[in-house]
This record gives C-alpha cells, structure tokens and sequence, in this order.
C-alpha cells in the first residue's frame, strides 16, 4: 500500500510530499502529534496483521483530542471504536464517512 503524507515540520514554510508505504510513513510520525484521514482502505486488500499494525500507529500517533476523517475505511473505522479512547462525533453519519475523535 502507499501513502502520500505531508512533512510541515518546519512551521508550514515547506512541504515535503512523501510516496511510501503506509506503515512505514506512519511509524515515522511523533507520537501523541498529527490528525489522521484514511482513505478507501480496504480489508481484501491488506492483511489482519498489516491492518492491526496500521491501527496501533492510527491511535499512537493521533494527538490528543485531534479526529481521524474516513472515507471508505469501515473496517478500520469499526476497530478503531472499539477502543475506548476513541468516540464518533457523528454516529447518525454515514458509515462510509466517519468523524474520530481521540479524547483528551
């Protein structure tokens, strides 16, 4: 899988783009620093273990009270909320676009 992430570590003067697999990016991030959008991943395409790790970086890198946006993860977007630190602003919503939040 790959990933285009933006590196504005430099106060949003520069903005790098980065093609790289999505794991791999992710665990590069700071803990506890970033919001998170995931986008159209689905679970034919990665394996249990792969889409385990992703989540653990999902929630170790998204900052405190920040929101993780989903369009067509919900599959992801189900085992995230299971986790009792993250809740669903819209639950009404549709499933197919989410609005995370991890509580302060």
């Amino acid at each position: 899988m790959r990933a285009i992430g933006y590196d504005t570590t430099k106060k949003g003067k520069d903005i790098l783009k980065v093609k790289s697999d999505m794991l791999d990016f992710i665990s590069r991030v700071a803990s506890n620093s970033v919001n998170v959008e995931i986008d159209g991943i689905d679970h034919n395409i990665i394996t249990h273990v792969y889409r385990q790790a992703l989540i653990g970086e999902i929630l170790r890198v998204t900052k405190q009270g920040g929101l993780i946006l989903s369009c067509g993860s919900d599959d992801i977007v189900r085992e995230l909320l299971r986790n009792e630190n993250i809740e669903d602003l819209f639950p009404e919503a549709s499933p197919s676009y989410r609005i995370l939040r991890k509580k302060l």
